[in-house]
């Protein structure tokens, strides 16, 4: 399971803190009852192991970290952009898919 914070997993019925090192080394902080406790920990030991130019810690507001946005979903069907769709001269009225004559498919 992930969690809304970076760093932080969720490990049986608590909340893990793991970071990686300059050389790629595992370390693990601890387990917390609580999801932002795990977070400010995670920054604590980020900070601490001064590796705050090479890793992301959570940015924190009035004492309580913040959730990392999630990425924008890129999966949704949208419409083919007007400038680039194909008027004449195309098999396909979307624009990627052909009919490729050579090999029979699309």
């Amino acid at each position: 399971a992930t969690s809304r914070f970076v760093g932080v997993s969720k490990q049986r019925n608590k909340w893990a803190v793991r970071y990686a090192d300059r050389q790629g080394n595992r370390h693990t902080v601890g387990t917390y009852d609580d999801e932002e406790t795990a977070a400010l920990k995670f920054n604590e030991a980020i900070i601490a192991a001064k590796l705050t130019d090479i890793r992301a810690i959570n940015p924190v507001v009035d004492g309580r970290p913040q959730p990392k946005q999630l990425p924008r979903d890129k999966s949704a069907a949208r419409p083919p952009d007007p400038q680039r769709v194909k008027t004449t001269g195309s098999s396909s009225q979307y624009y990627g898919p052909y009919w490729d004559s050579r090999r029979r498919r699309w």
